[in-house]
């Protein structure tokens, strides 16, 4: 931690605001019935509290050694924006629920490349809980893809 933390916990504390204010300017609806600015705000709000989080805890530690990108795992970021690009193109015609864990899974795999078990049961809790909770509980319709899921 260190300058870098700072600068990124200070942009990120200056993005929070500024889709706060954004987000305040649109209807917040009730509980029953949520507004568009509803969702906006409370993720700007999450965002404002750990950009804090991340700047005040900058100013307690030093920085230890410079991150060498090459090293530390560039092929793996751009890997992974290759495979969100590839996600949003295989959404519709293989359908939420395979896409999902599909993608998922890869990226767990890339954070923890141990064994398969653990990104594979992660990949597989992760989706479960986005359908629960956009499928069933919001009724957000999903792709249902080739297999009808």
């Amino acid at each position: 931690m260190g300058d870098r933390d700072r600068v990124s916990g200070f942009l990120l504390l200056v993005i929070s605001i500024f889709v706060g204010v954004k987000a305040s300017q649109f209807p917040f609806g009730t509980m029953k019935r949520l507004g568009p600015g509803f969702f906006p705000l409370v993720l700007a709000l999450l965002l404002g509290a750990l950009s804090l989080i991340l700047l005040v805890r900058s100013f307690g530690h030093r920085e230890k050694d410079p991150i060498d990108w090459p090293k530390q795992g560039g092929s793996n970021l751009v890997f992974i924006s290759l495979a969100i690009f590839a996600f949003s193109f295989l959404l519709k015609p293989l359908g939420f629920l395979l896409t999902t864990v599909l993608f998922t899974g890869i990226a767990y795999k890339f954070a923890d490349p141990g064994k398969w078990v653990s990104p594979g049961l992660a990949a597989l809790i992760a989706t479960a809980v986005s359908y629960l909770v956009f499928k069933v509980g919001l009724g957000i319709p999903f792709p249902a893809g080739i297999f009808g899921y």
